[in-house]
Protein backbone atom coordinates (compact mmCIF):
# COMPACT_ATOMS: atom_id res chain seq x y z
CA UNK A 1 0.00 0.00 0.00
CA UNK A 2 1.40 3.35 -0.98
CA UNK A 3 0.99 6.82 0.40
CA UNK A 4 1.21 7.62 4.09
CA UNK A 5 3.16 5.18 6.24
CA UNK A 6 2.45 4.15 9.82
CA UNK A 7 5.05 6.20 11.69
CA UNK A 8 5.95 4.78 15.07
CA UNK A 9 7.47 7.22 17.60
CA UNK A 10 10.88 5.56 17.20
CA UNK A 11 10.79 6.08 13.42
CA UNK A 12 10.08 9.77 13.92
CA UNK A 13 12.96 10.10 16.40
CA UNK A 14 15.39 8.51 13.95
CA UNK A 15 14.05 10.68 11.13
CA UNK A 16 14.60 13.88 13.15
CA UNK A 17 18.12 12.85 14.18
CA UNK A 18 19.06 12.11 10.58
CA UNK A 19 17.70 15.51 9.52
CA UNK A 20 19.90 17.17 12.16
CA UNK A 21 22.90 15.17 10.98
CA UNK A 22 22.36 16.23 7.37
CA UNK A 23 21.89 19.86 8.39
CA UNK A 24 25.18 19.85 10.33
CA UNK A 25 26.88 18.41 7.25
CA UNK A 26 25.71 21.43 5.30
CA UNK A 27 23.11 19.64 3.22
CA UNK A 28 19.87 21.38 2.34
CA UNK A 29 16.73 20.43 4.29
CA UNK A 30 14.81 17.58 2.74
CA UNK A 31 14.89 13.82 2.30
CA UNK A 32 17.32 13.39 -0.60
CA UNK A 33 20.09 12.13 1.73
CA UNK A 34 17.91 10.25 4.23
CA UNK A 35 16.52 7.24 2.39
CA UNK A 36 19.34 4.71 2.81
CA UNK A 37 20.49 5.68 6.35
CA UNK A 38 16.86 5.69 7.52
CA UNK A 39 16.33 2.15 6.22
CA UNK A 40 19.58 0.99 7.79
CA UNK A 41 18.75 2.39 11.23
CA UNK A 42 15.08 1.35 11.38
CA UNK A 43 14.75 -1.64 9.08
CA UNK A 44 11.50 -0.08 7.89
CA UNK A 45 10.55 -0.50 4.24
CA UNK A 46 9.23 2.96 3.52
CA UNK A 47 9.61 4.32 0.02
CA UNK A 48 10.94 7.76 -0.89
CA UNK A 49 7.46 9.18 -1.33
CA UNK A 50 6.53 8.15 2.20
CA UNK A 51 9.63 9.84 3.62
CA UNK A 52 8.80 12.93 1.60
CA UNK A 53 5.24 12.90 2.97
CA UNK A 54 6.60 12.73 6.52
CA UNK A 55 8.98 15.60 5.83
CA UNK A 56 6.13 17.69 4.43
CA UNK A 57 3.98 16.96 7.48
CA UNK A 58 6.85 17.94 9.79
CA UNK A 59 7.29 21.21 7.87
CA UNK A 60 3.60 22.02 8.14
CA UNK A 61 3.59 21.32 11.87
CA UNK A 62 6.65 23.55 12.25
CA UNK A 63 4.88 26.37 10.42
CA UNK A 64 1.92 26.04 12.78
CA UNK A 65 4.30 26.11 15.76
CA UNK A 66 6.31 29.11 14.54
CA UNK A 67 3.17 31.06 13.77
CA UNK A 68 2.01 30.35 17.31
CA UNK A 69 5.19 31.41 19.14
CA UNK A 70 5.59 34.51 16.93
CA UNK A 71 2.20 35.74 18.05
CA UNK A 72 2.90 38.31 20.76
CA UNK A 73 -0.48 37.72 22.39
CA UNK A 74 0.49 34.13 23.22
CA UNK A 75 3.51 35.23 25.31
CA UNK A 76 5.77 32.24 24.64
CA UNK A 77 8.46 31.86 27.33
CA UNK A 78 11.36 29.82 25.85
CA UNK A 79 13.08 29.56 29.23
CA UNK A 80 10.09 27.98 30.94
CA UNK A 81 8.95 26.21 27.77
CA UNK A 82 5.41 27.46 28.26
CA UNK A 83 2.92 30.07 27.10
CA UNK A 84 1.77 32.90 29.39
CA UNK A 85 -1.37 33.63 27.38
CA UNK A 86 -4.73 33.84 29.11
CA UNK A 87 -7.59 31.47 28.40
CA UNK A 88 -9.25 34.22 26.37
CA UNK A 89 -6.09 34.73 24.31
CA UNK A 90 -6.00 31.02 23.56
CA UNK A 91 -9.68 30.96 22.63
CA UNK A 92 -9.24 33.87 20.23
CA UNK A 93 -6.13 32.39 18.64
CA UNK A 94 -7.51 28.87 18.24
CA UNK A 95 -10.67 30.25 16.72
CA UNK A 96 -8.58 31.30 13.71
CA UNK A 97 -5.82 28.67 14.01
CA UNK A 98 -7.53 25.49 15.29
CA UNK A 99 -4.63 23.19 14.36
CA UNK A 100 -2.44 24.94 16.96
CA UNK A 101 -4.50 23.35 19.73
CA UNK A 102 -2.16 20.38 19.79
CA UNK A 103 0.61 22.66 21.15
CA UNK A 104 -1.40 24.19 23.98
CA UNK A 105 -0.22 21.70 26.58
CA UNK A 106 3.28 21.03 25.24
CA UNK A 107 5.67 22.14 22.46
CA UNK A 108 6.61 19.84 19.55
CA UNK A 109 8.69 16.77 20.27
CA UNK A 110 12.44 17.33 19.86
CA UNK A 111 12.00 21.11 19.76
CA UNK A 112 15.71 21.91 20.02
CA UNK A 113 16.52 19.57 17.15
CA UNK A 114 13.74 21.02 15.03
CA UNK A 115 15.19 24.49 15.62
CA UNK A 116 18.51 23.24 14.25
CA UNK A 117 16.86 21.63 11.24
CA UNK A 118 14.86 24.69 10.22
CA UNK A 119 17.40 27.37 11.22
CA UNK A 120 18.05 29.71 8.31
CA UNK A 121 15.18 28.37 6.24
CA UNK A 122 11.98 30.23 5.48
CA UNK A 123 9.85 27.39 6.84
CA UNK A 124 7.66 28.89 9.53
CA UNK A 125 8.74 32.50 9.00
CA UNK A 126 5.91 34.88 9.80
CA UNK A 127 4.73 36.44 6.56
CA UNK A 128 5.38 40.13 6.49
CA UNK A 129 7.67 39.91 9.50
CA UNK A 130 4.95 40.96 11.91
CA UNK A 131 4.78 39.36 15.32
CA UNK A 132 1.14 40.28 15.64
CA UNK A 133 -0.95 37.18 15.09
CA UNK A 134 -4.16 36.75 13.21
CA UNK A 135 -7.03 36.55 15.64
CA UNK A 136 -10.74 37.05 15.64
CA UNK A 137 -12.83 38.40 18.47
CA UNK A 138 -15.88 36.42 19.38
CA UNK A 139 -19.12 38.08 18.56
CA UNK A 140 -22.41 37.55 20.27
CA UNK A 141 -23.73 35.75 17.22
CA UNK A 142 -20.64 33.63 16.49
CA UNK A 143 -21.33 30.04 15.38
CA UNK A 144 -18.02 28.14 15.36
CA UNK A 145 -19.53 25.03 13.81
CA UNK A 146 -20.09 27.06 10.63
CA UNK A 147 -16.41 27.90 10.17
CA UNK A 148 -14.36 26.37 7.39
CA UNK A 149 -10.93 25.38 8.71
CA UNK A 150 -8.51 26.68 6.13
CA UNK A 151 -5.69 24.54 7.44
CA UNK A 152 -7.46 21.23 6.89
CA UNK A 153 -5.90 20.72 3.49
CA UNK A 154 -2.47 20.42 5.08
CA UNK A 155 -3.58 17.17 6.65
CA UNK A 156 -6.03 15.84 4.10
CA UNK A 157 -4.26 12.49 4.18
CA UNK A 158 -5.24 11.99 7.83
CA UNK A 159 -8.98 12.27 7.26
CA UNK A 160 -10.92 9.06 7.93
CA UNK A 161 -14.35 9.60 6.42
CA UNK A 162 -16.51 12.44 5.21
CA UNK A 163 -18.31 12.10 8.54
CA UNK A 164 -15.28 13.72 10.16
CA UNK A 165 -15.63 16.93 8.18
CA UNK A 166 -19.32 17.67 8.19
CA UNK A 167 -20.12 21.11 9.58
CA UNK A 168 -23.57 20.73 11.05
CA UNK A 169 -24.91 17.96 13.30
CA UNK A 170 -21.55 16.22 13.55
CA UNK A 171 -19.35 19.32 13.65
CA UNK A 172 -16.07 19.91 11.83
CA UNK A 173 -13.17 17.91 13.24
CA UNK A 174 -9.73 18.93 12.02
CA UNK A 175 -6.97 16.28 12.16
CA UNK A 176 -5.41 18.08 15.14
CA UNK A 177 -8.72 18.11 17.02
CA UNK A 178 -9.32 14.46 16.16
CA UNK A 179 -5.90 13.53 17.55
CA UNK A 180 -6.57 15.57 20.70
CA UNK A 181 -9.80 13.59 21.11
CA UNK A 182 -7.88 10.31 20.80
CA UNK A 183 -5.24 11.49 23.30
CA UNK A 184 -7.98 12.19 25.83
CA UNK A 185 -9.55 8.77 25.23
CA UNK A 186 -6.16 7.12 25.77
CA UNK A 187 -5.73 9.04 29.03
CA UNK A 188 -9.16 7.94 30.26
CA UNK A 189 -8.35 4.35 29.30
CA UNK A 190 -5.07 4.41 31.23
CA UNK A 191 -6.90 5.87 34.22
CA UNK A 192 -9.14 2.80 34.23
CA UNK A 193 -12.21 4.81 33.28
CA UNK A 194 -13.37 2.31 30.69
CA UNK A 195 -14.16 -0.74 32.83
CA UNK A 196 -16.18 -2.46 30.11
CA UNK A 197 -16.98 -1.12 26.66
CA UNK A 198 -17.96 2.44 27.50
CA UNK A 199 -16.69 5.57 29.26
CA UNK A 200 -18.72 7.11 32.11
CA UNK A 201 -20.59 10.40 31.75
CA UNK A 202 -18.00 12.26 33.83
CA UNK A 203 -15.25 11.25 31.40
CA UNK A 204 -17.30 12.51 28.45
CA UNK A 205 -17.95 15.79 30.26
CA UNK A 206 -14.26 16.35 31.01
CA UNK A 207 -13.22 15.46 27.46
CA UNK A 208 -15.79 17.84 26.01
CA UNK A 209 -14.59 20.68 28.25
CA UNK A 210 -10.94 20.04 27.35
CA UNK A 211 -11.59 19.91 23.61
CA UNK A 212 -13.64 23.10 23.64
CA UNK A 213 -11.04 24.86 25.78
CA UNK A 214 -8.18 23.82 23.50
CA UNK A 215 -9.91 24.53 20.20
CA UNK A 216 -11.98 27.58 21.11
CA UNK A 217 -15.01 25.89 19.58
CA UNK A 218 -18.34 24.93 21.11
CA UNK A 219 -18.83 21.27 20.38
CA UNK A 220 -21.90 19.71 21.95
CA UNK A 221 -22.13 16.38 23.71
CA UNK A 222 -24.09 15.05 20.76
CA UNK A 223 -21.34 16.09 18.32
CA UNK A 224 -18.73 14.46 20.54
CA UNK A 225 -20.67 11.19 20.65
CA UNK A 226 -21.27 11.33 16.89
CA UNK A 227 -17.54 11.70 16.33
CA UNK A 228 -16.93 8.79 18.70
CA UNK A 229 -19.34 6.67 16.66
CA UNK A 230 -17.55 7.60 13.42
CA UNK A 231 -14.18 6.81 14.98
CA UNK A 232 -15.37 3.45 16.29
CA UNK A 233 -16.94 2.49 12.96
CA UNK A 234 -13.80 3.42 11.02
CA UNK A 235 -11.62 1.41 13.42
CA UNK A 236 -13.92 -1.60 13.14
CA UNK A 237 -13.80 -1.44 9.33
CA UNK A 238 -10.00 -1.23 9.52
CA UNK A 239 -9.74 -4.18 11.92
CA UNK A 240 -12.01 -6.26 9.72
CA UNK A 241 -9.86 -5.39 6.72
CA UNK A 242 -6.47 -6.27 8.20
CA UNK A 243 -7.97 -9.31 9.96
CA UNK A 244 -9.22 -10.84 6.70
CA UNK A 245 -6.77 -13.56 5.64
CA UNK A 246 -7.37 -12.85 1.97
CA UNK A 247 -5.90 -9.34 2.40
CA UNK A 248 -2.53 -10.67 3.67
CA UNK A 249 -1.80 -7.76 6.01
CA UNK A 250 1.82 -7.64 7.21
CA UNK A 251 2.05 -5.76 10.56
CA UNK A 252 5.83 -5.50 10.26
CA UNK A 253 5.84 -3.62 6.97
CA UNK A 254 2.30 -2.24 7.36
CA UNK A 255 1.39 -3.32 3.85
CA UNK A 256 -1.21 -5.56 2.22
CA UNK A 257 -0.14 -8.52 0.11
CA UNK A 258 -3.54 -8.87 -1.51
CA UNK A 259 -3.81 -8.93 -5.29
CA UNK A 260 -6.02 -6.58 -7.27
CA UNK A 261 -8.53 -9.42 -7.58
CA UNK A 262 -8.49 -9.95 -3.80
CA UNK A 263 -9.17 -6.24 -3.28
CA UNK A 264 -11.98 -6.26 -5.83
CA UNK A 265 -13.74 -9.19 -4.17
CA UNK A 266 -13.31 -7.84 -0.65
CA UNK A 267 -14.49 -4.32 -1.51
CA UNK A 268 -17.47 -5.66 -3.42
CA UNK A 269 -18.76 -7.17 -0.18
CA UNK A 270 -17.28 -4.50 2.13
CA UNK A 271 -17.52 -1.22 0.17
CA UNK A 272 -16.89 0.98 3.24
CA UNK A 273 -13.33 -0.36 3.36
CA UNK A 274 -12.61 1.53 0.13
CA UNK A 275 -11.44 4.49 2.25
CA UNK A 276 -8.41 2.38 3.23
CA UNK A 277 -7.51 1.18 -0.25
CA UNK A 278 -4.74 3.76 -0.62
CA UNK A 279 -4.17 4.96 2.95
CA UNK A 280 -4.16 3.62 6.47
CA UNK A 281 -6.31 4.60 9.40
CA UNK A 282 -4.76 7.61 11.22
CA UNK A 283 -3.33 7.14 14.73
CA UNK A 284 -3.66 3.34 14.67
CA UNK A 285 -1.45 2.98 17.76
CA UNK A 286 -3.78 5.14 19.85
CA UNK A 287 -6.91 3.48 18.50
CA UNK A 288 -5.48 0.08 19.41
CA UNK A 289 -5.17 1.25 23.02
CA UNK A 290 -8.65 2.77 23.10
CA UNK A 291 -10.41 -0.29 21.69
CA UNK A 292 -8.25 -3.02 23.22
CA UNK A 293 -10.45 -5.93 24.24
CA UNK A 294 -13.43 -4.44 22.40
CA UNK A 295 -12.51 -4.16 18.71
CA UNK A 296 -9.24 -5.76 17.67
CA UNK A 297 -7.74 -6.98 14.38
CA UNK A 298 -8.77 -10.55 13.69
CA UNK A 299 -11.47 -10.42 16.36
CA UNK A 300 -13.89 -7.89 14.88
CA UNK A 301 -16.97 -9.52 13.44
CA UNK A 302 -17.31 -8.74 9.78
CA UNK A 303 -19.66 -9.40 6.92
CA UNK A 304 -18.54 -12.61 5.18
CA UNK A 305 -17.74 -12.70 1.52
CA UNK A 306 -20.72 -14.89 0.48
CA UNK A 307 -20.60 -16.97 -2.68
CA UNK A 308 -18.09 -14.97 -4.72
CA UNK A 309 -15.49 -15.04 -2.00
CA UNK A 310 -16.25 -18.70 -1.27
CA UNK A 311 -15.57 -19.59 -4.91
CA UNK A 312 -12.42 -17.48 -4.85
CA UNK A 313 -11.23 -19.14 -1.63
CA UNK A 314 -11.84 -22.58 -3.05
CA UNK A 315 -9.62 -21.71 -5.99
CA UNK A 316 -6.93 -20.74 -3.52
CA UNK A 317 -7.36 -24.00 -1.64
CA UNK A 318 -9.08 -22.69 1.49
CA UNK A 319 -11.51 -25.02 3.23
CA UNK A 320 -15.13 -24.13 2.57
CA UNK A 321 -15.96 -24.83 6.18
CA UNK A 322 -14.12 -21.64 7.19
CA UNK A 323 -16.64 -19.48 5.36
CA UNK A 324 -20.21 -18.59 6.31
CA UNK A 325 -23.13 -17.92 4.03
CA UNK A 326 -25.01 -15.45 6.17
CA UNK A 327 -24.40 -12.48 8.44
CA UNK A 328 -23.96 -12.90 12.18
CA UNK A 329 -25.61 -10.47 14.56
CA UNK A 330 -23.41 -10.73 17.63
CA UNK A 331 -24.04 -9.77 21.22
CA UNK A 332 -20.87 -7.68 21.14
CA UNK A 333 -22.17 -5.57 18.25
CA UNK A 334 -25.46 -5.03 20.05
CA UNK A 335 -23.73 -3.90 23.24
CA UNK A 336 -21.54 -1.47 21.26
CA UNK A 337 -24.63 0.02 19.64
CA UNK A 338 -26.40 0.20 23.01
CA UNK A 339 -23.44 1.94 24.65
CA UNK A 340 -23.48 4.59 21.92
CA UNK A 341 -27.05 5.58 22.86
CA UNK A 342 -26.71 8.33 25.45
CA UNK A 343 -30.44 8.10 26.17
CA UNK A 344 -29.88 4.71 27.83
CA UNK A 345 -27.96 4.96 31.10
CA UNK A 346 -25.54 2.01 31.55
CA UNK A 347 -26.78 -0.18 34.39
CA UNK A 348 -30.35 1.17 34.23
CA UNK A 349 -33.37 -1.13 34.09
CA UNK A 350 -33.76 -0.51 30.36
CA UNK A 351 -30.06 -1.20 29.77
CA UNK A 352 -30.18 -4.51 31.65
CA UNK A 353 -33.44 -5.42 29.92
CA UNK A 354 -31.76 -4.89 26.54
CA UNK A 355 -28.88 -7.18 27.55
CA UNK A 356 -31.40 -9.94 28.27
CA UNK A 357 -32.97 -9.40 24.84
CA UNK A 358 -29.61 -9.78 23.13
CA UNK A 359 -29.53 -13.44 24.16
CA UNK A 360 -31.99 -14.11 21.33
CA UNK A 361 -30.75 -13.86 17.77
CA UNK A 362 -33.97 -12.45 16.30
CA UNK A 363 -33.91 -9.58 18.82
CA UNK A 364 -30.24 -8.88 18.03
CA UNK A 365 -31.04 -8.71 14.33
CA UNK A 366 -33.95 -6.30 14.81
CA UNK A 367 -31.93 -4.08 17.16
CA UNK A 368 -29.00 -3.78 14.74
CA UNK A 369 -31.22 -3.25 11.71
CA UNK A 370 -32.92 -0.23 13.31
CA UNK A 371 -30.73 2.65 12.15
CA UNK A 372 -32.15 5.46 14.30
CA UNK A 373 -31.57 5.62 18.05
CA UNK A 374 -35.13 6.90 18.56
CA UNK A 375 -36.54 3.78 16.90
CA UNK A 376 -34.35 1.50 18.99
CA UNK A 377 -35.52 3.28 22.16
CA UNK A 378 -39.19 2.96 21.17
CA UNK A 379 -38.72 -0.71 20.36
CA UNK A 380 -36.97 -1.44 23.68
CA UNK A 381 -39.61 0.42 25.69
CA UNK A 382 -42.41 -1.40 23.88
CA UNK A 383 -40.89 -4.79 24.64
CA UNK A 384 -40.16 -3.79 28.23
CA UNK A 385 -43.81 -2.85 28.69
CA UNK A 386 -44.97 -6.24 27.45
CA UNK A 387 -43.00 -8.31 24.92
CA UNK A 388 -44.95 -10.35 22.37
CA UNK A 389 -45.02 -14.09 22.81
CA UNK A 390 -42.73 -16.13 20.55
CA UNK A 391 -42.29 -19.81 20.20
CA UNK A 392 -39.16 -21.06 21.89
Amino acid sequence: MKGKAAWEPEYHRVFVELCVEQKLRGNKPGTQHLFEPFQEKTGARFNKKQLKNHWDTMCKQWKIWRRLVQCSDMKWDPEANTFRATAEDWANYLQVNPDAGTFRSSPPLYLKKLEIIFEGSNVGDDEGGSSKCKRKRRSRHHHPEQEIASNFSTHHDMKIESDFSTTHSKGYWSPATHELFLDLLVQETYKGNRPNTHYPKESWRLMLETINQNTGKKYTRSQLKNHWDCTRKAWKIWCQLIGASIMKWDPNTCTFGASEEDWRIYLEENPRATQFRRKQVPCADKLAIIFKGVIEPGKADFRPYRKKLRDHSERLGFAESRLQDQCEYTIGECIERLDSMEEVEPGSDLYMFALDLFLRKEYREIFLQLKKASLRISWLLRLQAGPPTHAA
